[in-house]
């Protein structure tokens, strides 16, 4: 896989920039839901809220359970039960698909809680270059 990073930001810190899966943001910290969404919790913070990821597969457009735009991230299927599910909040109208080997812009949302779920920060694509 070709790094792209390194062309735009070559002094960028290693820590905060990941090749693969959705599986290897953040060191590896990331917990996932039931419905795909990948978060972190008190016990698990991060050194870092930001980063860059090369993807590793296609990450196509879609909508969540309570309709917010969101990118799935799936090497079984677009809607197969349990793809990653990452909320899209960047200012650039969404693409229908972000090709494999892509580097985009993810982060993780401020604290928030619901109900009996514990407090926790959540995954965020922000944009693709």
């Amino acid at each position: 896989m070709e790094c792209r990073l390194l062309e735009i930001a070559p002094d960028m810190i290693p820590e905060f920039y990941w090749e693969g899966g959705p599986q290897e943001l953040f060191g590896g910290k990331l917990r996932w839901s039931e419905a795909g969404k990948g978060c972190v919790t008190r016990a698990d913070v991060t050194d870092t809220s930001t980063g860059f990821w090369v993807t590793d597969w296609e990450l196509v457009l879609d909508y969540d359970a309570r309709g917010k735009l969101v990118y799935r991230y799936d090497r079984r299927g677009p809607s197969h039960r349990g793809a990653a599910c990452i909320t899209y909040v960047g200012e650039s109208e969404p693409v229908e698909l972000i090709p494999r080997e892509t580097l985009v812009r993810v982060s993780l949302a401020r604290w928030w809680s619901a109900g009996d779920y514990p407090e926790a920060c959540y995954l965020m694509l922000s944009g693709w270059y």
